[in-house]
């Protein structure tokens, strides 16, 4: 299998998750016109495949054991945490998307996210308590500062949308579900009998997908907007829609491969962290390619200048939190 040797090798996939995390929604505008849970579902595909394309290429070469050895050796508590962190994370990102459609981005990102990210990074540590925990207290707080800021800045730019019936708790309910994933990711690595992280991230990927089928039957029922859910709407899904949301989950699943592997040498606290700022990636995105903030005033642009320095400042302290063990 191919791991991370040294602190720097990990630093930068955590980097790669927060950056893959962080860029896969803009491949929705590329199928703006296509259902969000229709979306949702071949998302779910492409994060699949490409943990299993990882999985196969460079967790099956690279000298033994090997992902097929790791896999069969490992226990099956370890292979329940990991299936069932995936399909936590499948509800969370519904329940996210939900979310948005009711009290818009501003609101829908800090709670859950935010939530996700201090209380996730908590519970992870408690997993496996590996870092100092006064350093990453502190970086957790001034990456969280940065996600309520990055919402700030959404909401000065007039992004804001009227609160919807529900809303507030649909977020609360994803970021308590993506608050246990990286815990449960954590008990698989650290299980008696360990998965290894590329049998962890394929795990996850099909827990994940194992819960799409139930939740597009809920959904068909109670769909996200006005207008019913029909198979003939999926069907007429273009190519290029179909291809909107395979390579948009593909770009997630790259993102957790990477995360999971980072989480190998540098425990899932500090690694969840890292990659789960990644709303400030997605806010650079409209920045500087699709220009969201074009002639925006200057108290706008200054609370963008505080935003990156503040998830600058808390980068360098969950990177040192590991250095200090």
């Amino acid at each position: 299998m191919l791991l991370p040797e040294t602190f720097a090798a990990a630093l930068a996939m955590m980097l790669g998750s927060t950056f893959c995390w962080g860029s896969w929604t803009n491949l929705s505008r590329l199928a703006r016109r296509w259902r969000v849970e229709f979306f949702h579902h071949d998302w779910a595909w492409g994060m699949f495949l490409a943990a299993v394309a990882a999985a196969l290429t460079a967790g099956l070469f690279f000298g033994r054991p090997n992902f097929l050895d790791n896999l069969s050796a490992a226990g099956g508590d370890a292979i329940a945490w990991a299936l069932a962190g995936g399909a936590c994370l499948n509800v969370g990102n519904f329940l996210l998307v939900a979310g948005i459609a009711r009290v818009g981005m501003t609101v829908a990102f800090p709670v859950a996210v935010g939530l996700s990210l201090v209380v996730g990074t908590v519970l992870s540590y408690l997993v496996h308590p590996l870092g100092d925990p006064l350093l990453l207290a502190a970086g957790v707080t001034l990456v969280f500062s940065a996600v309520i800021t990055n919402a700030l800045v959404y909401r000065a730019a007039g992004a804001g949308k009227p609160g919807g019936k529900g809303g507030l708790g649909i977020c609360l309910a994803a970021g308590i579900l993506f608050s246990i994933c990286g815990p449960m990711v954590a008990k698989a690595l650290n299980a008696a009998r360990p998965l290894a992280p590329y049998g962890a991230g394929l795990l996850y990927s099909i827990g994940s997908l194992a819960a799409t089928a139930p939740l597009l039957a809920l959904l068909w029922r109670r769909p996200l907007g006005d207008a019913p859910l029909t198979i003939s709407d999926y069907r007429a899904g273009t190519l290029r829609d179909h291809a909107a949301g395979l390579a948009g989950g593909a770009i997630w699943g790259i993102g957790m491969m990477l995360n999971f592997l980072a989480a190998g040498m540098a425990g899932m606290a500090v690694s969840g962290a890292v990659g789960q700022a990644n709303p400030l990636v997605a806010a650079a995105w409209g920045i500087f390619v699709w220009r969201e903030f074009r002639g925006a005033k200057s108290g706008t642009v200054a609370l963008l200048a505080l935003m990156i320095a503040l998830y600058s400042g808390g980068l360098v302290l969950l990177a040192l939190s590991f250095r200090n063990v």
